[in-house]
């Protein structure tokens, strides 16, 4: 972890990342959304860099954003 506040996703890239979450990225590498499969554009869809689930934190700050995650996603919607 470099900093206070820091957040680390461990990531992996397939050749078929069909049905994954992406990691979308900005120009220094940071992970600027995490879009699920259902969600994302068609370029988003063409990323390979998939979210594994694992992810690294501090507690407190990691409490703090979970707290504010909602479901307002394609699957959320699924009735």
């Amino acid at each position: 972890m470099k900093a206070p506040g820091a957040l680390s996703v461990l990531a992996a890239e397939l050749a078929d990342p069909t049905g994954y979450g992406r990691l979308v990225l900005d120009d220094r590498g940071c992970v600027t959304a995490i879009v699920e499969q259902k969600d994302a554009s068609a370029s988003q869809r063409a990323i390979r860099l998939i979210n594994t689930g694992i992810v690294l934190a501090q507690a407190g700050m990691l409490r703090a954003w979970l707290s504010r995650l909602g479901n307002g996603n394609s699957r959320a919607s699924i009735t």
